[in-house]
Formats: C-alpha cells, structure tokens, sequence
C-alpha cells in the first residue's frame, strides 16, 4: 500500500514541532518523505515472514498441587538441546519474556499477546541445553517492588518466609527458585526487579552490566535502565547461566574459585543507615558479612560516595517520564499493530492503556499521571536532566572505583514484611512498592553489575549482600559473591559442628 504525505502535513508537522517550513520546501519535503515514509514498507513485509508459527505447545495453568506458593503464570516443558553447558537444568523464565506459544501476562489480564517467536535469552538458553518448564508470576506490569499487585490473586508467597512478601516484581522467579522447584529462573531488572526479591527470600540474583544480556522480547519502560539476569540457589549456577544468555564473550564460571585475597572492597557509607528507610538489624547483618569477606583475604574500608543519596531521585527522573513516553506517547503507533497477528506486547499494551486505562494498577496510573504532567510543562521536565545527572552519578561511582575493585552495601535497606492486608489505600500501596530500592535503583541509572548474595536472617527473614563492581567486571562481582558463599557455608557448617552432640555428626 502506497502512503503519502502532502505539503499542507509537512507544514502542519512543522509547526508541532517549533519549525517553520515554506511552501517551497513543504513541496518538495513532501516528496522526499513520501518516499521515506513507503520503503519502510518493507517492515511489514519482513514481519509477515519472520514472525508467524508458534511451535504447537502443551501450556496450562498450574494446578493448586503444582503451585504451592502461587508463583507459577503457565506451566509448560520445552526441552533445550541434548548437550550444553545447562543440559539437565530446569529453568523458568518470568512471564514477561517471550516463549513463542506462551501467553504473556506481566502480571495482569488486560494485556492479551502470544508471541511467535522466543527472545533471544529463551533461545541462548535453550541452545545451551536447558530446559524451561514454565513462566513465573509477577508485581502488576513490572512496577512495584515488593510484590504486593498482581492477578490473579493469591499473590506469590515468600517459601523462605511464608506469610511474607517475597519481594518483586519478579516475585515468581524468586519463589520458584526457594522453592526448589527449578534451578535457576531469569528476572528482569530495571530498578531491583531481580535483586530485591533474591534479598527477600534467601537467593542469589544478579543485574549484570547493562547490554550485556540481549533485551528483545521482554516489554521494555525504560531501556536505559533494564537488565535481564539470573536468579538460583547458588552464585555458581548464577555464573552459568550468564556464560549462556550473554555476550558470548566470557566464560563467567571460570576463575570463580580464585578467591578475594587482596581484593579492595568498600563499604558504600550512604547505602546503609537511609533515614526513614534502614533498619539496623539490616545494616549489622551486612556488616558481619563484610567482616567473613576481610577474614576471606579481602581488604575492606569504607567509602563515601554523596552521589548515591540521589540515585532514587535521579532513577525516578528517568523512570516516569521515560515509562510515559515508551508507553503513552509511542502509543498511537503501536495500535494499529496491535490489532495485526504480527504485533508485539509492547502494541497489546498499547490497545489495553487505550481500552483499559482506568484498570491499571495504582502504580502505573500515578507514574503515567506524573509523567504526563512534566511533559505537558516544558518548564517541570525532568527526563533530560535526570539523564545528565545520571552521567554524574555513573561518575561518582567509577571514582570510588578508582580506589576499590567492588562496593559492597546491604540489598534492600529492611526485612520483608507481612503480606496481609491484601487490599491497600493507594499511598500505602505506592510506599511499600517503592520502598526497598535505595540501594539497587541507582545501579539501574549507572549500569554497574550488582550481584544480591544471601547473607543471613533476622527472626527467620533472609537479608541479601549487594556486590557492585565496574561496568564490564561481572566475572570479578560474580567471584567475590561465590567466595563469600564458600566461606558463609564453612562457616555455618563450624558451628553446626560444634553444636553437634559428641559422638554424632551434624548433617552435611
């Protein structure tokens, strides 16, 4: 179909956007972007091509007995290649990354889309041998991160501490993984997504460097700041499965044994004692593993970055307008797509935000609202100077790293807390969804790797470890973790010992 536009748009266009255009150029524009406009054509023909035919699939909703813990979305058996480094592993992925034939939910029904085609993370997974048995449930469109939205309802629960929240928003992930019930899961992160539920319920998750991981097939609110990462019971298979969904560049397993003898790690000042946020059993918890790291061979000290009390602010800055402009402003686009066979989740979106809106979760309707009124008032933007301030805050960091080969602080700056009331006024509600990213949202802004490793619990409530390392050193973040795991390990098997009844062994 031929499309074309006129001189009288052109001059319209111009205007919308502060340009004057003359009837000279206007005329001949007109021409030139007709063109343009038509050999983008071949989009639509390439698509018609590439994306259509889902393999034929068994996918069905857990039943009560399947899903203990509410965490599974579908349940499924998709068996990767015979041979590879994941052959044997199980995996689920959250649902909201594309397995060609698998309804994607994100965490709501209004959003109705089945892909066609799998992410190229599904596809790195699947050459590498494992095998993916379903998709996790999650907080409601991927914002909120304690995991207290969703449907359907009941919300995933917390195995490490039942009755609890298990944080979010790839809430599922992290329960499959406590569980036991797979061996590794993929979260995404854009502001905690991955470390924070790892934190609250006693796995280990990590946020590699941005682009390290390919993003396709996921919904992405703001690219700069996602990351897709792994999540599992132990840093080792963490490292795996990075060598697979990555760059291809690195073999992240290798060297992981080499321990943090003489490794500089600082302890971030301002990521621990956040007023109206801290909890000091939090913070005392993180420091007792600092210590287990400087017994390790490690030398650790802390460090002052005054940047980092800005993260969130700056992460918001980005956050709301970006999400508004992705997912409101790119909206118009993406319906007529939408109603096509070829259209993705991003244009299901945009048709269920132009059907829906009122439906949305009080998370996204305060984030569009905001976002809308800063961009309505040239005046009140914020999206451009948060990107700059982001640079400054990417700086601050890479100073510190002048001194330190890693940053070291607590995961989430409190205890995960109880999952009831199930129903919330609207700001207790944002509070709580907002309230543990103090410390992983401005690693989001700066794109540093961050690595949340479990290192112990208050009243039976896991609190995670947050590594940070340089941009591009995953390899050394994933290292100082596995160290830190061995020697917790050791640890505790000592006293387990020492406990034990003389004559007995304790249980290995």
């Amino acid at each position: 179909m031929n499309l074309s536009i006129s001189p009288t748009e052109v001059v319209h266009l111009g205007g919308t956007l502060g340009m004057h255009v003359s009837d000279t150029e206007a005329s001949e524009l007109a021409s030139v972007l007709t063109e343009q406009l038509n050999a983008l054509g071949v989009l639509d023909e390439v698509a018609s091509k590439t994306l259509g035919g889902a393999p034929a699939m068994a996918v069905h909703e857990p039943s009560e007995s399947e899903d203990a813990f509410h965490a599974w979305d579908l349940q499924f058996d998709l068996g990767g290649a015979t041979s590879g480094p994941l052959q044997g592993r199980t995996a689920a992925v959250k649902a909201s990354i594309e397995v060609a034939g698998v309804p994607v939910s994100a965490g709501n029904t209004l959003v109705q889309h089945v892909p066609t085609r799998n992410s190229s993370v599904v596809e790195r997974l699947l050459r590498a041998g494992a095998r993916i048995v379903g998709t996790t449930r999650l907080s409601e469109f991927e914002h909120d991160g304690a995991g207290i939205t969703g449907h359907p309802r009941p919300l995933p629960d917390n195995p490490a501490s039942p009755g609890f929240v298990p944080g979010g928003s790839s809430s599922g992930s992290a329960t499959v993984v406590a569980a036991g019930e797979v061996d590794f899961a993929i979260g995404s992160d854009t502001g905690g997504s991955i470390r924070e539920p790892a934190s609250w319920t006693g796995v280990v998750g990590l946020k590699p460097t941005t682009g390290l991981v390919p993003l396709d097939g996921t919904p992405i609110f703001e690219p700069s700041l996602t990351a897709l990462g792994p999540m599992a019971r132990t840093v080792e298979v963490c490292a795996q499965v990075l060598s697979a969904i990555a760059d291809g560049q690195q073999d992240y397993v290798q060297g992981l044994d080499a321990g943090v003898s003489g490794i500089r790690i600082g302890a971030l000042e301002q990521g621990f004692g956040i007023a109206g946020h801290s909890d000091p059993v939090v913070d005392a918890t993180v420091r007792e593993a600092i210590a287990v790291l400087e017994r390790c061979g490690a030398h650790t000290a802390p460090v002052s970055v005054p940047w980092h009390e800005f993260g969130v602010p700056i992460w918001s800055g980005i956050a709301t307008e970006g999400s508004t402009i992705q997912l409101v402003d790119n909206a118009a686009g993406r319906l007529r797509r939408a109603a096509e066979s070829s259209g993705t989740y991003m244009d299901a979106y945009a048709r269920a935000l132009h059907e829906h809106a009122g439906a949305f979760p009080y998370t996204r309707k305060a984030a569009f609202l905001l976002g809308r009124y800063l961009l309505e008032r040239p005046e009140q933007r914020r999206y451009s100077l948060a990107i700059e301030l982001g640079h400054q805050l990417r700086r601050a960091y890479d100073d510190a790293f002048e001194q330190f080969d890693l940053l070291v602080m607590p995961t989430t700056p409190q205890l995960p807390f109880r999952a009831e009331p199930a129903e919330r006024g609207i700001r207790e509600t944002l509070a709580l969804a907002a309230g543990s990213y103090q410390n992983a949202a401005p690693f989001n802004v700066s794109g540093h790797p961050a690595l949340s490793v479990p290192c112990g619990t208050v009243d039976g409530l896991p609190v995670g470890l947050m590594l940070v390392g340089r941009r591009a050193q995953d390899a050394l973040v994933l290292r100082a973790g596995h160290a830190y795991e061995q020697a917790r390990d050791a640890l505790r098997q000592g006293a387990s010992d020492a406990q034990a009844p003389r004559g007995s062994h304790a249980s290995t």
